[in-house]
């Protein structure tokens, strides 16, 4: 099983990141840096340009190894910088990805998070996947009702198993979906 290297939907490319790719990365997480430090376990500090271009060449390797996999989310049209995907934890025994997402603070509420999860579900199904599950901190509705809008089912409440970057306990929601006909194509 090989993860696919791009992802075209009908709006947006999702796309492994490469080297160069540092810089856009940067100016969107220091766009986005205080809707993302309260969900995000990594957005503890501001990254300089280099850490992000570290960030883009590494998740290339991580991609070719599969221990994880990290996903730019683009314009088509544009090629502007939406956000970003992927597979932070991947079972490849199972096999069963989950799939964690961010969207950059000015491209919010366009639907672009929603058509990059399902479309991303539906490559890890057509490659075999028997499981896909998403994450979400409890707090973190706007995050967990996307799940629920693409018709994924929330299976547990892991009480306390989780601590926020203020140092707060938190909950962690777990969203489940075991086939791609569960779930629900959003429209564009």
């Amino acid at each position: 099983m090989r993860l696919p290297e791009e992802i075209v939907t009908p709006r947006l490319l999702l796309r492994r990141p490469r080297a160069g790719d540092g810089a856009m990365i940067n100016q969107a997480v220091h766009e986005s840096f205080a809707e993302l430090s309260p969900w995000m376990q990594w957005a503890t500090t501001l990254p300089t340009t280099e850490q992000s271009e570290a960030f883009a060449r590494d998740g290339a390797v991580r991609y070719n190894n599969g221990s994880s996999a990290e996903l730019l989310i683009l314009h088509r049209e544009t090629g502007s910088f939406v956000g970003a995907t992927g597979m932070p934890r991947i079972d490849w025994d199972l096999p069963g990805f989950e799939i964690g997402y961010w969207c950059r603070t000015g491209e919010t509420g366009k639907g672009y998070v929603s058509e990059s999860t399902w479309w991303l579900a539906k490559a890890l199904f057509a490659l075999g996947a028997k499981r896909v599950e998403i994450r979400v901190d409890d707090l973190n509705r706007r995050s967990w009702r996307v799940a629920e809008r693409l018709g994924f089912t929330f299976t547990t409440l892991q009480k306390g198993d989780l601590i926020a970057n203020d140092g707060s306990l938190r909950d962690t929601r777990v969203y489940v979906a075991l086939s791609l006909a569960q779930l629900k194509q959003p429209s564009p």
